[in-house]
């Protein structure tokens, strides 16, 4: 599977190429111009890297670490700080603050890629095995048992957090009443049709408008809708 990078950066001649050096090194890029657009992209996907300017329309580069840095999701998502600014006091507080790597604008495309897949590689031998599902702004981040909806933690049972894993999984799927009861067994004893509505209810009304995503199909069972009426 590609890694994904996230460009951050109003300038469309530095963005377009560093997505274009990326793209043809095989990895999934995406390009936005501000940190409202980042944000905005965030709630359907989460990038293997970012690669961050410092000057941005709106909050700075500096603001958005700090919002990644401060999100349990992102916290450890590796970051590339770039600028125009050579001082060293710009490149202590990008590190001082959560940025792994920075690098002084103009550089060349080898060099970026370069530290790119260093950082990867490094993320991948420190980095924790986990399983992280994504669907139309629902994050359930399996290993930690949290989930979260544009951003915002719930907090769920261990049944009702089961019950939406095994949706997620299969987005746009039925799963009859007898498949989800035999997927939550516990020590011999299945769930009843009713005891699965009662989960299902509680797990919509805690997912607030997210819940619409879990659809029922009368007579069967219920499927996860893969977007947002």
């Amino acid at each position: 599977m590609s890694r994904s990078v996230l460009i951050v950066d109003d300038d469309p001649i530095v963005s377009r190429l560093t997505s274009a050096t990326l793209s043809d090194a095989g990895f999934a890029v995406k390009r936005v111009k501000s940190v409202d657009d980042a944000v905005a992209f965030m709630k359907t996907a989460s990038p293997d890297l970012f690669i961050l300017d410092i000057n941005l329309p709106g909050l700075s580069g500096f603001d958005f670490l700090k919002i990644l840095r401060a999100d349990s999701a992102t916290a450890a998502v590796p970051v590339i700080m770039l600028s125009v600014h050579k001082e060293e006091n710009y490149k202590v507080h990008g590190l001082d603050h959560g940025a792994d790597d920075y690098v002084v604008k103009p550089f060349s495309s080898e060099e970026l890629l370069s530290r790119v897949r260093a950082l990867l590689r490094r993320t991948e031998r420190t980095s924790v095995p986990t399983e992280i599902l994504q669907v139309a702004g629902i994050r359930l981040e399996l290993q930690r048992q949290e989930v979260f909806v544009d951003g915002r933690g719930v907090n769920l049972r261990p049944t009702e957090l089961k019950i939406l894993a095994l949706l997620m999984r299969q987005p746009g799927y039925v799963l009859s009443y007898r498949q989800i009861a035999e997927a939550l067994a516990e020590g011999g004893k299945d769930l009843t049709s009713g005891n699965i509505h009662n989960h299902i209810n509680n797990l919509r009304t805690k997912l607030g408008g997210a819940g619409e995503l879990i659809e029922t199909v009368h007579g069967t069972g219920y499927k996860f809708a893969e977007r947002r009426q």
